[in-house]
């Protein structure tokens, strides 16, 4: 009852019939992302945004109704508040300027950056109608971007449906690509469960998916390159080989696969008219 869940969005914002496809989504060859974002999104950075006016008008006021309930509630919701980040602009590519973008020598990257900035400009046009400053809403989209999880759940009927929810504190368990936990939606709760046993003053990890892989996506999605002390077959690293004439070439190679673009580079360079694997 203390999530905030995007099928519940407040009334103003779904007076303004908001049509988006739905989240950050990216289409493309791998080398130049179209961003999209999609409707969830909006619709949770509402129900948080409300949240947290409501919070404050609550506090400013100093009173509390005669629900005890309802007090709980809001008092839960108020300390959950209290613990997330005041801002993540220096964390999140989509925020950083094009000389940092560049220097980080990942086109990938920079395209993403700069395709989801300007597709953020629906969102922040239809969220201005919550009359909270351009400065919130954004650190609302951030929130969102980086603390949202899906929850699927199927109805009588078969059907499967995606639920994006935020939920209290399950929202700090960190990342792993080899997690030691799962969770799942089991009725009206959000479970997390060990799919082993973990050590006395362990971390509870999670995986945060698809969206972390390659870590440049991990670095876009949720501001923070993940640890990379293991080789994993996903881990992908941008090899980039200048030219005399200043242009250059760039290959993606990961710990199993070398790509065969790569090889015709060098069989080129080399005038080589066989390449021997070895």
């Amino acid at each position: 009852s203390v999530c905030l869940r995007d099928d519940e969005p407040p009334p103003w914002l779904t007076q303004q019939q908001i049509i988006y496809n739905d989240e950050y989504s990216s289409e493309g060859d791998g080398q130049e992302e179209a961003v999209q974002i999609q409707g969830w999104v909006t619709r949770l950075a509402a129900s948080l945004l409300d949240t947290q006016k409501r919070i404050q008008k609550q506090t400013n006021e100093g009173g509390s109704n005669n629900d005890d309930s309802d007090n709980l509630k809001s008092n839960a919701i108020k300390q959950w508040l209290q613990l997330l980040p005041t801002s993540l602009k220096t964390c999140l590519p989509i925020h950083w300027s094009e000389d940092i973008l560049q220097s980080t020598e990942c086109r990938p990257l920079e395209m993403a950056a700069e395709s989801a900035y300007f597709a953020r400009g629906g969102p922040l046009s239809d969220l201005s109608a919550s009359n909270m400053t351009q400065l919130e809403i954004e650190h609302a989209l951030d929130l969102v971007q980086t603390r949202a999880c899906r929850c699927s759940s199927t109805n009588d009927g078969g059907d499967e449906t995606n639920l994006r929810v935020l939920v209290p504190v399950f929202d700090m368990i960190n990342h792993h690509y080899d997690p030691n936990s799962e969770y799942n939606r089991e009725g009206e709760y959000i479970v997390v469960r060990a799919m082993r046993d973990i050590e006395q003053d362990g971390e509870v990890l999670i995986s945060y998916g698809t969206s972390t892989m390659p870590v440049w996506r991990c670095l876009f999605s949720y501001g923070f390159v993940p640890s990379v002390d293991e080789m994993w077959e996903h881990n992908v690293a941008e090899l980039v080989l200048k030219e005399e004439d200043g242009g250059c070439q760039r290959f993606e190679v990961s710990p199993t696969e070398i790509p065969f673009g790569l090889i015709q580079y060098h069989a080129k360079k080399d005038d080589v008219d066989n390449v021997e694997f070895t």
